[in-house]
C-alpha cells in the first residue's frame, strides 16, 4: 500500500505545482503525497490580509480532513514556519517534520526576522505592493543557480505576490513540545539558527546543492533521502 501521510507545504509566492516534479520521484519509492495550497496563493486568489496563523490552520485544516494520519509535513523555505507551528498545536497528529531550504521560527521572531532580511525595507516593499511580499524579479531569478531554463521560466510565470501579514507576524512557540518530534533537514547547509534553535530536538541533516528549490532542481536526489527516513 502507498504510504498517504506526507504533506508538501509550498514556501512564499508559490502554489501547490511547486512539488509536482518531487511527487513524480516519489511515487517511485511507493510514497504517495498530498500537496496543498495555502490561502493567497492561487492566482485568482484576491485576499491580502491573511495571517500566518491561517496558513497553519490551512494545514490542521487538511489533518483533519484526512481519514489517516498521523502525517509528515514537508515545509519549504517559508513553511519552515507554516509546518513548524501546525506540528507545535496538533502534535498528537504528526509524525515528523522535514525541512527543505527552510526557515523554523523562534518564539515572538517573524519570518523576515529569521531570514536575516532588512525587515524594514521588506515592509516597505509589501506596503508598497498593496500588501503582498513581492516575488523575486526575472533578472533574480535568472541569476539563480542549479536552475535549467524551463525552471525559471516556470519560477517567473507562476510565483505571486505573498500575502504579506504572514510574514510579519511573530510565532508564538514552546519549549518542549517540537522536542519529541523527528526532524530532518534537507538543504545545501545546515544554517546555524537552524541547528542552535532551541525550540526543536536534534536536526538531521541531509545535503543536497540543489540552490534554494531543491525539490526542483534535484527532486531525485531529495525524494531518495526522503525514502530512507527511518520514521517515514
Amino acid at each position: 500500500m502507498l504510504n498517504k501521510n506526507l504533506i508538501l507545504v509550498p514556501g512564499a509566492w508559490s502554489d501547490k505545482s511547486i512539488w509536482n516534479e518531487l511527487k513524480i520521484e516519489l511515487q517511485k519509492f511507493n510514497i504517495a503525497s498530498h500537496a496543498i495550497t495555502l490561502d493567497g496563493l492561487n492566482k485568482q486568489d484576491k485576499i491580502k490580509n491573511i495571517s500566518l496563523q491561517e496558513h497553519v490552520d490551512n494545514v490542521i485544516s487538511y489533518i483533519n480532513s484526512q481519514e489517516t494520519g498521523p502525517f509528515f509535513l514537508v515545509g519549504h523555505s517559508y513553511s519552515g514556519f507554516v509546518t513548524s507551528l501546525a506540528a507545535q498545536q496538533a502534535p498528537d497528529k504528526i509524525n515528523g517534520l522535514i525541512f527543505i531550504e527552510a526557515f523554523l521560527p523562534e518564539n515572538q521572531k517573524s519570518l523576515l526576522d529569521m531570514a536575516g532580511l532588512d525587515v524594514k525595507e521588506e515592509k516597505k516593499a509589501i506596503e508598497k505592493n498593496n500588501g503582498l511580499w513581492p516575488p523575486p524579479s526575472a533578472e533574480e531569478l535568472l541569476s539563480q543557480p542549479f536552475l535549467t531554463d524551463n525552471q525559471k521560466d516556470y519560477l517567473i510565470k507562476n510565483m505571486v505576490g505573498h500575502p504579506g501579514k504572514t510574514v510579519i507576524d511573530l510565532a508564538c512557540m514552546e519549549i518542549g513540545t517540537l522536542k519529541k518530534i523527528p526532524v530532518h533537514y534537507i538543504g545545501g547547509g545546515l544554517p546555524y539558527k537552524v541547528n542552535d534553535n532551541p525550540y526543536f530536538g536534534k536536526i538531521n541533516y541531509h545535503k543536497v546543492e540543489g540552490g534554494h528549490w531543491p525539490m526542483l532542481t534535484k527532486p531525485s536526489e531529495v525524494a531518495a533521502i526522503i525514502n530512507d527516513i527511518k520514521e517515514l
